[in-house]
């Protein structure tokens, strides 16, 4: 695994925004250990796990954090760590974005009743996962489909991704396994 994620693999990093502090603190940890080995790590741009996962890296080296963000301008109020590559869903080449909005319906069971703004966020959670080769999340099992991370989760899943749910028991021990932390 680890030599995929520095052969030009991401690892997605995502979750709740309602993610418990150990867990932000954990995500940190994990994002600066895979920037530190030259690993890239895309996050959403989101207050709670994305965050922690964006800043994690950024703290180690920002030039290996994927910033993906639905529309130019979304969560203004937090800075994007400097020197980190921006991606930008509604700027994406018309066809690149299509193909990304049409597997977000796929992999959403109420599309119809999405607003255009909530579609979009649904279609950057896919644009956090795309080519991604390892997942790492905190999803809110108390909302259907695991709230708007599930998407991604779902997504990854489907593309064979493994992904680290931390909210699960024995995740986090595993993940640490994993990446020798």
């Amino acid at each position: 695994m680890l030599d995929q994620i520095f052969a030009g693999g991401k690892v997605a990093g995502f979750g709740s925004r309602e993610t418990p502090k150990p867990i932000l603190d954990f995500m940190h940890q994990v994002a600066g250990h895979i920037a530190g080995l030259g690993g890239t790590v895309a996050s959403g741009h989101c207050l709670g796990a994305d965050l922690a996962f964006e800043m994690g890296a950024a703290s180690v080296n920002p030039s290996r954090v994927h910033v993906c963000l639905p529309w130019r301008g979304y969560n203004k109020d937090i800075a994007v760590p400097a020197g980190a590559f921006v991606e930008v869903l509604t700027e994406l080449p018309t066809s690149e974005k299509a193909q990304l909005m049409a597997e977000a319906e796929q992999h959403h069971g109420a599309w119809n009743r999405l607003t255009d703004g909530g579609r979009l966020l649904h279609g950057r959670n896919l644009l956090i996962g795309r080519r991604a080769v390892l997942g790492v999340c905190y999803l809110n099992h108390k909302k259907p489909g695991g709230g708007g991370s599930g998407q991604c989760f779902r997504y990854l899943t489907s593309k064979g991704v493994p992904v680290y749910d931390l909210a699960l028991r024995g995740r986090r021990e595993a993940l640490s396994e994993l990446l020798g932390l």
